[in-house]
């Protein structure tokens, strides 16, 4: 008995890729959830902080959810900053 298996390998190449991609957004999706919330509850403590107040704040909030992205610090004293004057930080991610 002979069994013919039939393999299109672009047609699996395609479909990984957009598997793969599609796994990659959803967890850029989780992480930009997690940095939004750590952002929103720094904004929600702000009263009488200081931007360097928030920002060991934020960065502790952030490290807490092990959210497998290093936010360059830079960053982060900017949302500090931002969140410090009043100001509420958006997070968008943009997928692949």
């Amino acid at each position: 008995m002979k069994i013919k298996i039939d393999f299109d390998a672009k047609d699996f190449n395609r479909k990984l890729e957009r598997a793969v991609k599609g796994k990659a957004n959803e967890a850029l999706n989780n992480i930009g959830r997690g940095v939004q919330q750590a952002c929103d509850k720094a904004y929600a403590a702000r009263e009488g902080k200081t931007a360097e107040q928030l920002y060991t704040e934020l960065r502790a909030n952030i490290r807490r959810r092990n959210l497998a992205i290093a936010i360059p610090d830079a960053n982060l004293h900017a949302y500090a900053e931002a969140i410090a004057e009043g100001r509420r930080v958006k997070v968008k991610v943009e997928g692949i």
